[in-house]
């Protein structure tokens, strides 16, 4: 594997992980709003 493949490689990684922290930001905020009105329903 060369110096260009292995920055490929490392790039899609990367992409995948912001992905993955997005999602995990967005599930994030909903479960808060979701507990938040819950809250105040009761």
């Amino acid at each position: 594997m060369n110096f260009a493949e292995k920055r490929l490689v490392l790039k899609r990684s990367d992409d995948n992980n912001n992905e993955r922290k997005e999602l995990v930001t967005c599930n994030k905020l909903f479960f808060y709003t979701e507990f938040e009105n819950a809250g105040q329903a009761s």
